[in-house]
């Protein structure tokens, strides 16, 4: 009876778990996780869903070029206003994924002054949040035209110095995107499989693997352990 009861609920939950993640709903789950960033870092959100996250805000094409400059500019223009529709209607993150998207020829010194008005931004908007600071992915065998070698680099310095002087976290190291791993119209964004690699790298982040025995949990659709008490209680 314990046995088909168990299976019972756990087959609930891979419905639900399987609904949620189709529809993007949090009414239910644990706070949500906000994201700041670029076409990249959306794409990459999309992945997370994709693998079965569910905790992120949703892809957003509105997040397009934006540059952690794009994000210092004017707080009503089209990515904070895209955020602010995210925020309202998935209120209470507490968590926050920042990806710094850089764009070649920009100066370190400007970066980091943008980099910290947008950080001031983000706890405004969300007080008491954690911000986890991420780069852009490298590209091994290729050049981004938008990001060039440079802005990777100055990327990457940025995170480690906003992690060193700010009350800002490191966040996942996103895996490197090769030719296989974009779109060659793109060479910048992840193509599908792309996308599926830089969000699974968010879901074990965000979304980590749970204790809970295999007979208490229910696989979703990365193939991870789903707690049942997200859903249903086991």
């Amino acid at each position: 009876m314990k046995k088909i009861l168990t299976a019972l609920l756990c087959s609930a939950a891979i419905l639900a778990s399987t609904a949620v993640a189709g529809n993007t709903s949090f009414a239910t789950l644990p706070t949500p996780v906000a994201y700041v960033g670029c076409s990249v870092s959306e794409l990459s959100v999309h992945g997370y869903h994709i693998d079965g996250g569910t905790r992120m805000w949703p892809q957003n094409s509105k997040y397009d070029s934006g540059f952690v400059s794009t994000w210092a500019g004017s707080l009503t223009n089209r990515w904070w206003t895209a955020f602010n529709q995210m925020n309202l209607q998935y209120p209470g993150a507490q968590q926050v994924w920042w990806q710094l998207c850089v764009a070649t020829n920009t100066d370190p010194a400007q970066l980091d002054h943008d980099a910290r008005i947008v950080l001031q931004r983000i706890h405004d908007k969300l007080p008491g949040a954690t911000v986890y600071v991420s780069s852009l992915p490298p590209y091994p065998d290729h050049l981004c035209p938008t990001t060039g070698t440079d802005g990777i680099i100055n990327g990457e310095n940025e995170r480690n110095l906003l992690t060193q002087t700010t009350d800002a976290q490191p966040g996942p190291v996103m895996v490197p995107l090769d030719l296989k791993h974009v779109y060659p119209y793109v060479p910048c964004h992840p193509n599908y499989r792309g996308q599926q690699d830089e969000g699974r790298v968010l879901l074990n982040f965000f979304d980590p693997p749970t204790a809970i025995s295999e007979r208490q949990c229910a696989p979703n659709v990365a193939h991870r352990c789903l707690p049942c008490s997200w859903i249903v209680p086991c």
